[in-house]
């Protein structure tokens, strides 16, 4: 039987520090540390009061990045993963919509992130789901510009 995985609680803005500065220094491709570990890197998630740059919405984001660029384990991912599922659309601003849609395809169309991805499009057609207020709207056109091709190519199946 498997051990339950446990998500991680948006109480805390999250931090991601990898133990892969060996592969970084050298430039190696693949494979672990120098030490060599079973999964290149280990990802530590801990709680910090007034954390850097960004929501842990956003470092949540980066995390799941870095994780699959270093190809952890599935029980990296999949906290990783159930935090960005327990966000709601309304916790979606435009920063989080363009890092969402600008993840790369394969891990945008992943189960994982099936429903943060559902989210997004529910959140980016509540914004831009008006196209005349687009057009006349100064703000909301240079928002909706700045949106990467994911994105607008969902808006545009969508509507």
């Amino acid at each position: 039987m498997q051990a339950a995985v446990r998500p991680i609680s948006p109480a805390c803005i999250w931090s991601c520090s990898l133990e892969a500065q060996a592969d970084r220094i050298s430039g190696a491709r693949g494979g672990g540390p120098a030490g060599g570990s079973g999964d290149g890197a280990a990802v530590h998630v801990q709680g910090r009061g007034a954390a850097g740059k960004g929501t842990w919405r956003q470092l949540l984001l980066r995390m799941y990045r870095l994780a699959d660029k270093y190809q952890l384990s599935a029980r990296c991912m999949e906290p990783i993963g159930s935090g960005l599922s327990a966000i709601q659309p309304e916790q979606l601003n435009d920063g989080m919509l363009s890092a969402v849609f600008s993840l790369p395809a394969v891990l945008l169309q992943s189960e994982r992130l099936k429903s943060l991805r559902e989210k997004s499009t529910i959140k980016l057609v509540a914004i831009f789901g008006n196209v005349p207020a687009i057009i006349r709207s100064g703000d909301l056109r240079k928002q909706f510009c700045g949106l990467p091709y994911e994105a607008v190519l969902t808006w545009l199946k969508v509507m």
